[in-house]
């Protein structure tokens, strides 16, 4: 009995092409428009999901609050912060400051321009989780004038990666390769080439600068630490620190899944990767929905519309005995295979 209702509805379908190609193509089109958004809307909830301790990482924020301009969030920090909060603050287990910008590398004669090249405190690999191929994490920037790069500098550079011990100059500063990564996925709102010890350049004017804004500080905070009370600390922090000069700043944390998709409101914001407004997230998923439901609509239109033109194949089917659940396996058997055929129809 199936056998023969697929093969009648294979028959009506190949005697009707032009319905059947286009019922195909309008689901095919719905459903190709509906996975794309779908696979965009995924890849933009991915970000930073990769690291282990992500629940407990925040970036550290500033409202600057200057005479006669307008308030701005801006996503930098100060040098001596990172430090500071640790010491003050229990619920603060570590910290990682990041500043730098694009370079040039050179092993003589080779030389390379790097574009995202940074100075990084030594509890980098340890509080995030990118994958090194080659060194030892806990260490790898414990030292001054050491380097971390990744797997695609690392050939550029040298033509191989392995490459512990060997070194190269940034400038006139010979630094020594400590690790190699793995290249930084492309779900990481954080980018790099190169990773250098921020201990190289870390001098005492550095230490005590409460005035430049120049990096960015993340926070790796203790499991189940109330954030709101320590939010409510950072004024009498920045008192203690600033003086008088806490009048213009406010701290925030925000968290290290919310910097990809909530930082439109940032500025300043140099090392976050393709940041995407996560408003629209709810943007498009109503968007696929509603393209779904419209290539729905249009496949019951063209098949109301073609259920006048087969009357007679009922009328002549139920003369010789054919039941209604048999008619209505017929039809629905037709509209699962085109149901079916539609998904493929892209390939």
């Amino acid at each position: 009995m199936f056998k023969n209702d697929l093969k009648i509805a294979f028959r009506n379908l190949w005697k009707q092409k032009i319905y059947s190609f286009i019922n195909i193509l309008g689901l095919a089109v719905g459903m190709a428009v509906c996975l794309l958004i779908y696979l965009f809307i995924r890849n933009e909830l991915s970000f930073d999901r990769l690291h282990a301790k992500a629940e407990n990482i925040y970036r550290l924020n500033e409202v600057q609050c200057f005479e006669d301009i307008s308030p701005q969030h801006v996503a930098l920090s100060m040098y001596p912060m990172g430090p500071a909060l640790k010491e003050s603050y229990p619920e603060i287990v570590d910290f990682v400051r990041f500043v730098g910008g694009g370079t040039v590398l050179r092993n003589d004669p080779k030389q390379v321009i790097v574009e995202k090249t940074f100075w990084t405190d030594p509890a980098f690999f340890t509080v995030f989780d990118f994958a090194l191929r080659h060194g030892d994490r806990a260490t790898a920037l414990n030292e001054p004038n050491s380097a971390v790069l990744t797997e695609e500098t690392a050939q550029k550079l040298f033509g191989t990666d392995d490459l512990i011990g060997k070194t190269f100059l940034q400038g006139e500063r010979q630094l020594k390769i400590t690790g190699v990564s793995q290249n930084i996925p492309k779900t990481s709102h954080l980018q790099f080439d190169a990773l250098f010890s921020l201990s190289t350049i870390e001098n005492d004017n550095m230490r005590k600068n409460w005035g430049s804004n120049g990096l960015v500080t993340y926070l790796l905070l203790a499991p189940g630490a109330d954030i709101a009370k320590l939010e409510a600390a950072f004024p009498q922090f920045l008192e203690k620190n600033m003086g008088e000069g806490k009048k213009f700043y406010e701290l925030y944390l925000q968290p290290l899944h919310e910097v990809h998709l909530g930082s439109m409101n940032v500025t300043h914001d140099y090392n976050n990767w393709q940041k995407f407004d996560g408003k629209y997230i709810f943007v498009f998923s109503l968007l696929a929905v509603f393209v779904l439901v419209i290539a729905a609509i249009n496949f019951m239109n063209l098949s109301t519309a073609r259920s006048a033109s087969r009357s007679k194949e009922v009328d002549v089917r139920k003369s010789i005995g054919a039941h209604r659940t048999q008619l209505a396996r017929q039809f629905l058997g037709e509209s699962v295979i085109l149901a079916f055929i539609a998904p493929a129809e892209p390939r």
